[in-house]
């Protein structure tokens, strides 16, 4: 088969030991996704008590010995109440990045080439659930992939590398979604991105995180009219979050009040009325929630836009070389086009 089927062949191995260890169990079903997670070479118990991690140890032990295989007790820990998983911190109260993995982002060093570009890319995006507004951070960086865009590293450039560097470093920690409780969806649209929150509401009254997500607007949809952008960024969220959504009724939060009409359309023309007969299949509410009270998802596309410069104007990085009491290493200053810039001691 070759050693690049290694890895799916453990694992169907794994599923089938699990499995066939069922009788010995007295479990009405397997131990994979009841207690055990399998990815790779990794297994992974998962209890919720200590005298049920006790057995599902047990079990999983008693399963592998059966069917002849050995661990490497060096490389087995037990009895944690956190563990590091597949990039993820999984603790009793949710995910949270893994710190390790945050580090090797902070320490990334700038990007001299499109490759290495992609490269810090593709580590940050994995956690882009846990960063508010990810596309629009990271537009500066990813526009220097496109084929018509120089590599010119730049201020933005530079803001945008720290942002996103320093938004890894104190993510939020996910709350687990309960099917018991109705789910919030908040979406938000700017020319630039549109973004969504998942949400519910804790026995607070406050509005708990599930997953934020965000995504660069095309080209081709950035001249939609606002109703037609916010009805858009509707439509992205629940496609999105359809896997919790589907099925039940959910509460759609909104600052773009011409939206409450979303469900009482009767012309069912024109691209918003398409996408009105789209979301019939969906039972939801829609409420407006006023833009200064809609920070959380309406932050995920205004506060971090591009900044645009005008016409005939630069954007001048300052250089670490500057006093102390003078700008700092990141700040810019914007310079009509042919003004010199100039310093002196007195």
């Amino acid at each position: 088969m070759g050693i690049c089927n290694a890895p799916a062949t453990f694992h169907r191995a794994m599923n089938m030991i699990f499995q066939n260890f069922v009788n010995k169990t007295r479990l009405t079903q397997g131990m994979i996704n009841f207690c055990v997670i399998v990815y790779m070479d990794d297994i992974l118990v998962y209890s919720e008590t200590y005298h049920g991690h006790a057995q599902h140890i047990e079990w999983m032990l008693g399963a592998l010995r059966d069917a002849g295989f050995k661990i490497a007790l060096e490389k087995s820990e037990f009895f944690l109440s956190e563990i590091s998983f597949l990039g993820y911190v999984v603790t009793r109260g949710g995910l949270r990045s893994d710190s390790r993995k945050v580090a090797a982002v902070k320490e990334a060093p700038v990007p001299t080439s499109q490759t290495q570009l992609r490269a810090f890319l593709g580590l940050a995006s994995y956690y882009r659930r846990f960063i508010k507004g990810f596309a629009a951070i990271a537009r500066p960086l990813t526009n220097l992939l496109r084929k018509d865009q120089p590599l010119s590293w730049d201020a933005e450039c530079e803001q945008a590398l720290a942002t996103l560097k320093d938004a890894l470093a104190t993510t939020p920690i996910l709350i687990r979604p309960d099917p018991s409780k109705q789910f919030i969806l908040i979406t938000d649209w700017q020319p630039e991105a549109i973004s969504a929150i998942l949400a519910q509401k804790g026995n607070d009254g406050r509005e708990h995180v599930i997953k934020y997500t965000s995504r660069t607007v095309s080209d081709e949809r950035r001249n939609d009219s606002t109703p037609q952008g916010e009805c858009y960024a509707v439509v992205w969220g629940i496609q999105h979050f359809h896997q919790y959504l589907y099925g039940q009724k959910f509460r759609l939060v909104t600052d773009h009040e011409p939206l409450l009409a979303l469900k009482k359309l009767t012309n069912y023309t024109g691209m918003i009325g398409r996408w009105a007969v789209r979301l019939q299949e969906y039972d939801f509410d829609i409420v407006h929630r006023k833009t200064e009270r809609h920070d959380n998802a309406d932050g995920l596309t205004r506060l971090h836009r591009p900044a645009k410069v005008p016409k005939g104007e630069e954007i001048t990085p300052w250089k670490e070389s500057e006093p102390a009491n003078g700008p700092k290493y990141g700040q810019v200053a914007v310079l009509p086009r042919g003004t010199k810039q100039t310093s002196g001691n007195g």
